[in-house]
This record gives structure tokens, C-alpha cells and sequence, in this order.
């Protein structure tokens, strides 16, 4: 009886400490007559209701801190029906028309709030005011609020911690041009706010004062997808002194058809804010641009951009001029995206004294001429694309290599697509440290080029892998934070590449045999992704991040175009980091080997760098053995 009693005990124990150690994994949960997956993670549950036809919330405990309502019929939000101490709310793709103060009063912890695509037509005045803890709103596609809406739902946001707000896509598809006034945003001059984003709002200009108005806290500003136009809004920027990150690309670019046809969206009319917004703003610093002063108007030909600007994307904008003589200053400008617009020459001398500028992307501008003067400041820059323009005529002249001659730091060269009939030898006799020349799809039969570490890269994989890895080098990808892993000590055993097919097999099969059995630490992308980052960074933080990459092959791996990228990026970081082919595993399931090995696969089979999961059970024990003593060489 005691020794029963002692069994019991131990399993009841033992059953807790499993249930712990998966608590992270997702499973069926019900809330009402709602069915939901819920997890455990950072102390408290995460909720996931997306997609269940939902037209009222159901009620919640109040253990729940994460709560995903998104794509389902909700319409109203009854007083004290969320959880208290929720902080991530996800209401997107709803319909809820009205905003109502009363709907958030009972979730003083929330951080995060995302309402866009709701359908949206008004705001109660402060309905978000008294979210004490709220960093991030998100009211994005909700195309009857329009501007005119902006007053009310930014009311008493200083109140609050916000640090991010995106209103893009507030204003009707279709239509002229808007403004945006200084009535509009008169109440977030008093916020911390970091990132505001502003795209596709059929933004055509800025109402004097209301750039200079912004939070100087102003980090990140996006105003993509519009309609801007120059104005004298532009030399208010100068005052933006903490901002890093500029986007105001894709500009002019018509809505999606056909549904701009049958938008059936009307502006809202503005309310008479104006005089009210007059008063409000009569006291802006000192330091705003007096646009009655005809001083301003002069202007010398010198851009002054924000003082620690590091990011200027201005791609597909629909920029037509040739570049002429003049000066720009941004001494901690980093990268400069002016690609896909229509740079037709680029002769003139650009006077960057101070500029430490990495990245330059110039690709497909229809430019014709390129003159050596251009690039005399850009002795800093590391990676610079011309591509699809054409610059064949003047690089084929530069027999003295004086186009490239001040980048001495240049490491990636982007030449391709450029109607190239053959290159001088000294065109890069300065660019000691290039690394990698991308001449393909030009006129070229051979090239010999002098300068040393010249690598000129055939294999695509491998021109992916080395841009991606400058990239990375440069700073400008974001990943996950990465904990200095070395060729001996990796952050996990196993980066799992698998397609959807299998996801079965890996939740009962392969977590349990190398997590559960032999301790092993795996990346599972499922469980393990990060959100808000892009799934080409997931896919490289999780190779480099991982002793080895261990890929389940089924004939849907075999057809996915993601698999085929993890797969060869693995490989590519196999033979360029590591030095070794084996960092990549194949898994062969019978449905792939009993056909044939894959041509594709063929590289690693001839090293054995693969093995077989048997048909029959009794050969499972052996296959888990060999898969361990192969992750653990």
C-alpha cells in the first residue's frame, strides 16, 4: 500500500514538473462557447481567439495577459469584461464603428493596442487618456476617421507612455491630396513618443509649424505611400534633433484596383478646430520657423537634414531630376535607399564634408552618367548599388579608375544590369577591401580586375548569403538580440528546417526524442519566432545561433521556396563560416528516399551528411541514435 502510495506521489510530482516544462506549448482551451489555443509564457496565459466568429467577448480570467481577438465580428466592448491585467490586445479586423472611453477602463496595465481595420468612423474624445501604461496604438486602415478624428483620438495621450502610434491609411482611399494641419496633432506635443507612422493617407503636404511641432522625441517617422509634394515644410526637418530613421517612400503610387472603384468612403468634414488649435499653439518654442520672415525663402542649396538622421529611405518615389551641385548635411547619416525613381544623370558634386555614409542604393534610376566628382564624399561607404542603370558607356572610359577612387572603404560593388560591354582593370585600383562584385547580367565575356580579395561570386546562394552577412555587418538588419555565440558554444543544438506537412511528426516525434529524451535545446519557428521581425532574419538568427541545422525532407519541403531558402542558406553558412559541409542534416522521409535522392540534395549526400527514417518501427531507436551522434560530432 505505502510503496503504491509512493508511486502515486512520484508521478503526480514528476506529472507536475512535465506539465511545467511544456507549460509554453499551445493547446485547445474554451472561454464560453468560444474556442481558443492559450499557452503559458513570461507568468501569465496568452489567449489566442483569432478567426472564431466571435460577435460578443466572452469572459476571461484574469490570469490572462495576452489576448488575440483579431478577425472576428465584434462590434462592442461591455463595460469590465476584459481581463484586468491584460496588457496585449488585438482587436484588429473587427467591426466596431465607435470608439468609446468606457471600452479600455477597465485594463489600467494595457501596453500594447491594436484597433486597425475596425471598420472605424469615430473616437470618443480621450478614450485612450487614461491607459496610464499604454506604449503602443495602433489605429492603421480605418478609412472614415480621417484627419478630422485625429484631436479626439489623441486626447490626453500625454497622460499616457506611448511611444508608438501608427495612423496609416485613416483617410479615404481615393481623393485630392490632404493636409495634415497643426489642429490635428496639437495633443501629442507633450508625449514621448518614438515612432509615428503616417503611411497611405493621400499626404500631400504639411500645414507650416506641424513638422516642427512634432515630440522632439521623435525617433522613427514614416510617411510612405502618399502623395507628398515639395514644400516649405522640408526645411522644418532640421528640427526633428532626435530622429534616426526617415521613410517617405512609394510615393504617388495609385490605390489597389479595383476595389479604389467601388470605395464607397467619404472624407469626414473637418470640425471648426481651428481657432481653439490657434490658441493651443500659440505657444510653440521659440526655435519654429517664421514663415513670414522672407529670409527663409532664400535658399542656399544646402539640404539640412536631421542632425542624427541614420536611415533615408526615399525608394520608388517618383523622383525626376539630374543631380546638380549642392550640399547636404547629415553627419550621422548611415544608409540611403534612392532606388526605383528617376535619376536620370548624376554629374553634379554632392558636398558631403562630414559624411559617414555606409549603405547607397541608387539601382534603377534610368541614370545615364555618372561623373567622378559624384562620389567624392563617399569615402566611407561600404556597400553601394548602381544596378539596372546604364552606366556601361562611362565605367567602360574610366581607365583610370576615377569614379571609384575616393571609396577606399568599399566591400560590395552592385554593378549588374547595367548594358557593360567590358570594364578597365584599374576601375577599382583604390578599393582595397572590396569583397564582393556583382557584374551579371551585363554584356561581359571575362574580366580581369586589379584589386586585392576580389571575389567575383556566380553561385546566387552565395551573393545572398555574403549581402545579407553585410548587411548584418553594417547594422542594418534587424534581428534578435544575438548572445555572442562561438565556433564551440551556440545558444541551441538544432535549428529544426521542416515544411507544414510535418509539423505533426515534429511536435510528437522529434521534440520528444532530442528536447525531452536527450536535453537538447531546438529552434523550432512555431514556437519560437519572434514577432515583429522579418522571416528572413528569424531564418538567419536561427542558423548562426545554432550548432547545427537539421532539415526534415518531405516532397512538400522539397517544393516550398522558403525550405529552399533555409536549406541553402545553411549550407552557405556550413561551407563560408563554419568550414564544414556537415552543419546541414537531412532527414530523408520514405515518401522522398523510396523515389530517389533529390538532385538538389545530392551535394549532401555524397558526404553522408543525411539519414533515413526508417519505415519500420523497430529501426526507430537506431535512426534517433545516429541523428543525436550526428548533431553532437
Amino acid at each position: 500500500m505505502h510503496k503504491m502510495l509512493y508511486l502515486f506521489l512520484w508521478v503526480f510530482i514528476f506529472g507536475l514538473y512535465q506539465v511545467e516544462s511544456v507549460s509554453e506549448l499551445k493547446r485547445a482551451c474554451k472561454f464560453g462557447n468560444v474556442k481558443c489555443i492559450c499557452w503559458h509564457q513570461y507568468h501569465g496565459f496568452h489567449v489566442n481567439c483569432s478567426g472564431r466568429n466571435v460577435k460578443s467577448i466572452p469572459g476571461f480570467n484574469d490570469s490572462v495577459v495576452w489576448l488575440d481577438l483579431s478577425r472576428n465580428k465584434i462590434t462592442n466592448i461591455p463595460p469590465m469584461i476584459l481581463p484586468k491585467h491584460l496588457t496585449s490586445l488585438d482587436l484588429s479586423w473587427n467591426n466596431m464603428k465607435n470608439v468609446r472611453k468606457e471600452f479600455f477602463s477597465s485594463v489600467p496595465e494595457l501596453n500594447f493596442l491594436d484597433l486597425s481595420y475596425c471598420n472605424i468612423h469615430d473616437i470618443e474624445e480621450g478614450s485612450f487618456g487614461d491607459l496610464d501604461n499604454l506604449r503602443h496604438l495602433h489605429i492603421s486602415f480605418n478609412r472614415n476617421l480621417g484627419f478630422a478624428s485625429l484631436p479626439n483620438l489623441t486626447f490626453h495621450l500625454e497622460k499616457t507612455r506611448i511611444s508608438s502610434l501608427h495612423l496609416n491609411g485613416i483617410t479615404c482611399m481615393t481623393g485630392v491630396g490632404t493636409t495634415l494641419r497643426l489642429h490635428h496633432l496639437r495633443n501629442i506635443r507633450g508625449t514621448n513618443i518614438t515612432e509615428l507612422s503616417l503611411d497611405s493617407n493621400r499626404l500631400e503636404i504639411f500645414e507650416p509649424g506641424v513638422i516642427g511641432w512634432l515630440p522632439k522625441t521623435l525617433e522613427v517617422f514614416s510617411m510612405a505611400n502618399n502623395k507628398l509634394t515639395a514644400g516649405i515644410y522640408l526645411l522644418e526637418f532640421a528640427s526633428m534633433t532626435n530622429l534616426r530613421i526617415m521613410n517617405a517612400s512609394f510615393q504617388r503610387y495609385p490605390p489597389k484596383y479595383p476595389d479604389s472603384v467601388f470605395d464607397r468612403c467619404q472624407d469626414k468634414l473637418e470640425r471648426q478646430f481651428y481657432d481653439a488649435a490657434h490658441d493651443s499653439t500659440n505657444n510653440m518654442p521659440e526655435n519654429h520657423i517664421d514663415y513670414d520672415n522672407d529670409s527663409y525663402l532664400s535658399f542656399n542649396w544646402t539640404i539640412l537634414l536631421p542632425p542624427n538622421l541614420e536611415t533615408y529611405d526615399f525608394h520608388s518615389s517618383g523622383l525626376y531630376f539630374h543631380v546638380i551641385n549642392f550640399s547636404v548635411y547629415a553627419p550621422n547619416l548611415r544608409h540611403v535607399y534612392l532606388q526605383n525613381n528617376f535619376i536620370m544623370s548624376w554629374t553634379g558634386h554632392i558636398q558631403m564634408k562630414n559624411s559617414n555614409i555606409l549603405a547607397f542604393d541608387m539601382s534603377n534610376n534610368f541614370c545615364s552618367h555618372v561623373s567622378p566628382q559624384s562620389l567624392q564624399d563617399f569615402k566611407h561607404v561600404k556597400y553601394l548599388n548602381i544596378s539596372h542603370n546604364d552606366l556601361g558607356q562611362d565605367l567602360e572610359k574610366d581607365t583610370t579608375g576615377q569614379l571609384f577612387k575616393h571609396l577606399v572603404n568599399l566591400e560590395v560593388l552592385d554593378l549588374s544590369f547595367n548594358k557593360i560591354s567590358s570594364l578597365p582593370r584599374l576601375l577599382l585600383g583604390n578599393s582595397k577591401r572590396i569583397k564582393y562584385i556583382n557584374v551579371s547580367n551585363n554584356r561581359l565575356s571575362d574580366w580581369e580586375v586589379s584589386v586585392s580579395g576580389k571575389l567575383l561570386v556566380q553561385n546566387k546562394w552565395k551573393i545572398r548569403y555574403i549581402v545579407y552577412k553585410s548587411k548584418q555587418k553594417f547594422g542594418w538588419v534587424k534581428q534578435p538580440s544575438i548572445h555572442g555565440s562561438t565556433r564551440v558554444n551556440y545558444e541551441h543544438d538544432v535549428f529544426l528546417s521542416y515544411s507544414g506537412c510535418t509539423l505533426m511528426f515534429v511536435l510528437n516525434e522529434v521534440i520528444p526524442h532530442l528536447e525531452g529524451n536527450r536535453n537538447m535545446k531546438l529552434i523550432i519557428r512555431d514556437r519560437d519566432y519572434l514577432p515583429g521581425f522579418l522571416k528572413t532574419d528569424n531564418i538567419m538568427y536561427s542558423i548562426q545561433e545554432s550548432r547545427k541545422t537539421v532539415c526534415i525532407v518531405s516532397r512538400k519541403y522539397l517544393e516550398s521556396r522558403w525550405r529552399d531558402y533555409e536549406l541553402n542558406m545553411a549550407k552557405i553558412e556550413g561551407i563560408v563560416d563554419r568550414g564544414r559541409l556537415d552543419f546541414v542534416i537531412l532527414v530523408l522521409l520514405p515518401e522522398v528516399y523510396n523515389s530517389g535522392y533529390p538532385q538538389k540534395m545530392m551535394d549532401l549526400v555524397k558526404r553522408n551528411c543525411y539519414v533515413e527514417y526508417p519505415d519500420e518501427s523497430c529501426a526507430y531507436d537506431d535512426f534517433w541514435e545516429k541523428l543525436t551522434d550526428m548533431i553532437e560530432s
